[in-house]
């Protein structure tokens, strides 16, 4: 090394931020990330009125597209990291995000926003595991699991926030600013992305497998193709039959791609590890109730009740306040409690929220008594549920398997995004009644309730 470049290098150690603000730079940009996930929800009406002519079904694919990327490439991006170190991919990915929050803002069509969407799904995924890595590399080991716990408690926040920041955001100065707000964060935050701390790259580690990667997206979009047009196209149509069956056929080449690569996008082995295995199956099942349900309260108060966005926004906000509350209380005990003990509750919780708002809530307002409890409810169990999953998933795992291994159980949360919007969408149809939503909380509510079996089928944590 010259002079220059070793003087260089002791410059940047010593401009290095510290554990606690690693922390909190990998947080806020996992939180930003995962805001993107929901903020459109609220926005919904006014992207319609943007665009004329455009449906529920086509406007979702602003929500999924996001979604089935952010999934796909999640693991590569934790590969890719490793092989050319956390800072250098958290800076890209920051400034892929960026950009394509910018292409957000100014698009004028309906699928020039969708791409732009893709690029910034593409950013968040590099974003995100290089973040975890960078934040994993600044703490001990005996206090990874409680950092972990946090951040998947700020990305459960996040999430639950968009309807409500994006209802302040369309009241404040229309959808564009929903993603218009992103671009002078992000520059802020490249600032102090360029002072994270470097651990060592490794160069011996595999590329990533990117065919496997475009496996996930067609087998997971093709699912949510036929989802979503299904109630327009007819489901008996071969347009709906033929996505159904191309997911069914691209699942298994999916599988055997897997099985046969060096740095496949599935580790296949940790699936033999029962508490990753059962855990990502109730990571499935909660995050495609959590996504689902926030699409239908998001949608109801607009479209039902007649509220403007700003007092929807407003009246979700009590949910992701309590969810906080619970995710940061649980994430201080996972080290030393079964998250099951958190996990299991959640999922109850969660189907009761969702019973509520079948049975409590009809087209007449009735914020105090109907909505809050629903909202109080959802908020709880999404904190103790859906937030601390990802310590079930990766109690077991090898320190080597601990960055792989949660980098998969986000993506599995992701899919589970997508098959929570897709359902809703086909719940609701082209024209929703009230009592479609009805349908769709039932749903919901199911389906929180089958993530309890597979949870409750961990087992307890073994004897160390």
């Amino acid at each position: 090394m010259s002079a220059v470049a070793e003087a260089r290098a002791v410059a940047l150690r010593r401009r290095a931020l510290r554990p606690a603000a690693v922390l909190a730079v990998g947080s806020a940009s996992s939180f930003l990330v995962y805001l993107n996930a929901t903020i459109v929800n609220i926005a919904f009406p006014d992207v319609r009125s943007s665009f004329a002519g455009s449906t529920l079904a086509g406007l979702s694919w602003i929500l999924s597209a996001y979604a089935i990327v952010f999934a796909a490439l999640l693991v590569p991006g934790g590969r890719l990291a490793d092989v050319l170190g956390g800072r250098r991919l958290f800076v890209a990915g920051l400034g892929a995000f960026t950009t394509g929050s910018l292409l957000c803002a100014t698009a004028p069509s309906v699928p020039l926003l969708v791409g732009a969407r893709v690029l910034q799904a593409a950013g968040g995924a590099m974003l995100v595991p290089a973040g975890q890595l960078l934040v994993m590399a600044a703490f001990p080991p005996d206090k990874r699991m409680k950092v972990i716990g946090a951040m998947a408690g700020t990305a459960a926040l996040a999430a639950a926030l968009g309807p409500v920041l994006g209802g302040l955001m369309v009241d404040l100065g229309g959808w564009r600013l929903v993603f218009l707000v992103n671009v002078p964060i992000g520059l802020a935050a490249l600032a102090f992305g360029l002072r994270m701390p470097q651990p060592e790259p490794h160069p011996s580690s595999r590329r990533p497998d990117l065919a496997g990667s475009l496996l996930v997206v067609a087998a997971v979009g093709a699912l949510a193709l036929g989802a979503v047009q299904g109630p327009v196209w007819g489901w008996g149509d071969p347009r709906t039959l033929a996505a159904f069956a191309g997911s069914a056929l691209l699942s298994p080449v999916l599988v055997w791609r897997s099985a046969v690569h060096a740095a496949p996008v599935l580790e296949l082995a940790l699936f033999r590890v029962r508490s990753f295995s059962a855990g990502n199956l109730g990571a499935l099942l909660l995050g495609t109730s959590f996504f689902g349900l926030v699409l239908a309260n998001s949608l109801y108060l607009t479209q039902v009740w007649d509220y403007s966005v700003l007092r929807a926004g407003l009246a979700i906000a009590p949910g992701p306040l309590a969810s906080a509350l619970a995710a940061f209380a649980a994430a201080r005990f996972t080290d030393r409690i079964d998250p099951r003990r958190f996990v299991l509750p959640g999922a109850l919780i969660s189907t009761a929220a969702a019973v509520w708002l079948a049975t409590r809530i009809g087209p007449e307002r009735a914020f105090l008594s109907e909505w809050l409890p629903g909202m109080l409810l959802m908020g709880v169990g999404v904190g103790l549920g859906f937030a601390t999953i990802v310590a079930v998933c990766v109690r077991e795992l090898t320190p080597a398997q601990l960055g792989i291994g949660s980098g998969m159980s986000a993506t599995t949360r992701q899919v589970g995004a997508v098959l929570g919007v897709a359902a809703l969408v086909a719940i609701l149809g082209p024209a929703p009644a009230a009592g479609a939503y009805d349908s769709g909380w039932w749903a919901m509510a199911a389906i929180a309730l089958l993530a309890v079996v597979p949870v409750a089928l961990v087992g307890r944590r073994p004897v160390t």
